[in-house]
């Protein structure tokens, strides 16, 4: 695991150990989100099949005044439902399969608006490129946009992210392939300071409760 070559701290446990139970009833609402939205639709096939049949008693202009709203309210719940819980299944997937580590990071924005994740060497480098929605209290939070953040997955493909200590948000992050690059480097020397306590935190033994060890 690319975080022990580099001393960082890796949980003995599972991610899932911080985040299941969350997510889990993340998924549960989502389920039922879609579940309504599905149950709408259900009940616009009945208007539409009791005007097919001229069994609707309250006229042509009283259905399509019914129809739109449940369409369009719907479509947006099913969607939106469905959509959600694919992403808190495969979150939980990832949480499920491996641990969490604890990876000096820098947060920056492309010139098109997205968000990266860069995680960094002992020596300031960029190891990984994560391109993320961050969470905007979690963007905010870091000064200069630098802090540690837990990592659970293959540093190859899709992660799961999440803030120290609680795991109390968590997200999805998709790791840039070899070859696709923001650029960004080694960073300044005028933050040298700030990485040399980012790391004692992620490496130093003080902090061998960090990730429950």
């Amino acid at each position: 695991m690319l975080a022990d070559q580099y001393g960082y701290q890796v949980s003995r446990r599972a991610a899932a150990s911080w985040v299941g139970a969350r997510l889990r009833g993340s998924r549960q609402t989502s389920l039922r989100v879609a579940l309504s939205g599905v149950g709408l639709l259900a009940l616009l096939a009945t208007e539409v099949s009791l005007l097919a049949a001229s069994a609707w008693p309250f006229g042509t202009n009283a259905a399509i005044f019914v129809a739109v709203p449940l369409l369009m309210l719907g479509v947006i719940l099913a969607a939106a439902g469905w959509v959600q819980c694919a992403e808190v299944t495969k979150g939980l997937r990832i949480a499920s399969a491996h641990p969490f580590q604890a990876w000096p990071c820098q947060l920056e924005r492309t010139a098109d608006g997205k968000r990266l994740i860069l995680l960094l060497a002992p020596d300031g480098t960029v190891v990984r490129e994560m391109e993320s929605v961050v969470p905007e209290r979690v963007w905010r939070s870091l000064s200069d946009g630098r802090g540690v953040l837990w990592i659970a997955g293959d540093l190859r493909m899709e992660c799961l992210v999440a803030t120290p200590s609680s795991a109390e948000e968590t997200w999805l992050a998709e790791v840039r392939p070899y070859g696709v690059s923001s650029g960004a480097g080694r960073s300044g020397g005028g933050t040298r300071a700030v990485e040399d306590e980012i790391l004692r935190t992620v490496a130093g033994e003080t902090f061998r409760g960090f990730l429950g060890n």
